[in-house]
C-alpha cells in the first residue's frame, strides 16, 4: 500500500509540471524538479528531503509572491536548510515547517491579488503543514503505529493531495483572464500604474507578466497624454481670455472715437449750420445730422455700452430695457463683477431680448440677475409661443459662444406659455 503511495505522490508532482506547463510555467518547473527528486531519493537515498523545498517553490510560486511577502520567503529558506540538518532533527524541523506553512497561508491570502491560484496555494499549504506536522503527532501519540507505517501514510497523502490542490488552482477556468484583479477604482492613473507594476513583479506566468508591464507602459502614455491635454486647455483657455480682453479694450476705443471724434464734428457742423438761417436745406441738413448722431450712438452702444463701463451691468440693463420696444423688467444687484464677465453676460442678454422682440411674439419680458460666492446667474423669461431650441444656426446659438469665453453655461426650456433662459457664469 505505501508503495502505491509513493508511486502516485511522485506521479502526481509530475502531473503538475505536466498540466502547468503552459499555464503557470515557474510553478511546473519546480513541481517537476520536486517529482524527478521524488522518484530519484529510491536510487540515492541521501535525496530524500530534495523533494520538500522545490514543492514548496511550487505552491509559493504559484500564487505569484514569491519575493515580497516575508513568510513564504523564510518558509522557502528554512526548508532548503533543513534538509542540510541531521536525521535527529529533523522532526523538529518538521513541526518548524508545518508552523511556517500555516502562516505563508494566512499572509498569502493577506497580500496576494490572485484569487484563484492564491486558493490553491493556501489550500496546498494548509494540507502540506498537515502532512509536516502529523506525522511527528502520531509518534508521539501512537508510537506502536510508527512501524506500520502511519506517518509515512500521513505523509504521502498529504503531498497528493497537495498535488491535487496545484492542479485545481492550474486548471481553474479562465485563469489567464480573471486571475490579476487590481482595484483601479478611485486611483490616478500613476497609482494604478504603481499597483500594476507591484503585480507584474508578483506574477509567475511571464505571458501575462508581459501584459502587464505592456499595460503599465499604456497607463504611463494615457497619463502624459492626459497631462499635455490639460496643459493645451490651460493654454486654449488663456488665449481666449486675452482674445476676449483685447476684444473688449477694442472696443471701448472704437466707442471713445465715435464719442469724441465724429461725435464732436457733427456737433460742429451743427452749431455752423444753426448760424447759417432758418432755410430748408438748413433743416434737412440738421434733420440728417440728427439721424446720423443717432445711428453713431446706437453704433457705440453696440461696441461698447457707456453705461456697462461706467455703472455697471445694473444700469447697462437699466439702459437696454428703456431702448426696448417690448417691456422689460430689470431686477439685478448694483454690483460689480470682472470686466469681461460683465461684457459677456450683457452681450448674452441684449442677444437673448433681440431675439425674443423677432421670435418669440411676447408682450412682456424679464430679466433677473442673482449672485452667489461662486456663480454669476441671469434669467430670461417671456410669455411668447415658445419653441426656443438651442441648435447650431439657431437663434441662441450665439448665446453658448459668448458665455464659453467666461466658461459659462445656457439653459432653455420653452413651453407654449413661454421661455426661461438661463446664463451661468462662474466667478
Amino acid at each position: 500500500m505505501l508503495i502505491l503511495l509513493d508511486a502516485a505522490a511522485g506521479l502526481a508532482l509530475l502531473a503538475v509540471g505536466l498540466m502547468g506547463w503552459t499555464r503557470a510555467r515557474t510553478s511546473a518547473a519546480f513541481a517537476t524538479a520536486a517529482g524527478m527528486a521524488w522518484f530519484a531519493a529510491s536510487a540515492w537515498p541521501e535525496t530524500a528531503l530534495l523533494h520538500r523545498p522545490l514543492l514548496l517553490h511550487a505552491v509559493v510560486a504559484l500564487a505569484g509572491t514569491w519575493g515580497r511577502p516575508v513568510v513564504p520567503r523564510a518558509l522557502i529558506v528554512a526548508a532548503w536548510v533543513g534538509i542540510a540538518l541531521p536525521a535527529a532533527v529533523q522532526s523538529w524541523v518538521s513541526v518548524i515547517l508545518a508552523a511556517l506553512c500555516l502562516a505563508s497561508a494566512f499572509e498569502l491570502r493577506a497580500s496576494t491579488r490572485q484569487l484563484w491560484r492564491a486558493t490553491a496555494s493556501r489550500q496546498a499549504l494548509v494540507v502540506l503543514a498537515a502532512g509536516l506536522a502529523l506525522p511527528w503527532l502520531e509518534r508521539l501519540v501512537w508510537p506502536r503505529y510508527a512501524d506500520a507505517g502511519l506517518p509515512l501514510g500521513t505523509y504521502l497523502a498529504a503531498v497528493i493531495l497537495c498535488a491535487g490542490a496545484l492542479l485545481r488552482g492550474i486548471a481553474a477556468p479562465g485563469l489567464h483572464d480573471t486571475d490579476a484583479v487590481v482595484e483601479l477604482s478611485g486611483r490616478t492613473p500613476a497609482e494604478a500604474a504603481v499597483e500594476l507594476a507591484r503585480l507584474a513583479q508578483d506574477e509567475s506566468d511571464p505571458r501575462l507578466r508581459e501584459a502587464i508591464r505592456q499595460a503599465v507602459a499604456l497607463l504611463d502614455d494615457n497619463a502624459r497624454l492626459q497631462l499635455e491635454l490639460a496643459q493645451r486647455i490651460d493654454d486654449v483657455r488663456a488665449s481666449r481670455l486675452r482674445l476676449s480682453d483685447a476684444a473688449v479694450q477694442e472696443r471701448r476705443r472704437l466707442e471713445g472715437v465715435l464719442a469724441h471724434g465724429a461725435m464732436r464734428y457733427l456737433d460742429e457742423l451743427e452749431e455752423c449750420l444753426g448760424s447759417a438761417g432758418d432755410s430748408e436745406p438748413v433743416r434737412a441738413c440738421l434733420d440728417e445730422i440728427t439721424r446720423t448722431r443717432e445711428d453713431l450712438e446706437q453704433l457705440g452702444r453696440g461696441l461698447h455700452p457707456r453705461s456697462l463701463t461706467e455703472h455697471g451691468l445694473a444700469a447697462a440693463l437699466s439702459d437696454l430695457s428703456r431702448r426696448s420696444t417690448l417691456p422689460i423688467e430689470v431686477t439685478a444687484p448694483v454690483g460689480r463683477w470682472p470686466e469681461r464677465i460683465e461684457c459677456a453676460v450683457w452681450y448674452a442678454l441684449a442677444e437673448s431680448l433681440a431675439n425674443v422682440s423677432k421670435h418669440a411674439q411676447a408682450t412682456r419680458a424679464s430679466v433677473t440677475v442673482e449672485c452667489s460666492d461662486d456663480e454669476l446667474r441671469a434669467i430670461v423669461t417671456d410669455d411668447g409661443v415658445g419653441g426656443a431650441v438651442l441648435i447650431g444656426g439657431g437663434g441662441l446659438a450665439g448665446l453658448v459662444d459668448r458665455l464659453a469665453v467666461v466658461d459659462g453655461t445656457v439653459d432653455v426650456v420653452s413651453t407654449p406659455a413661454g421661455t426661461t433662459v438661463t446664463l451661468a457664469v462662474p466667478l
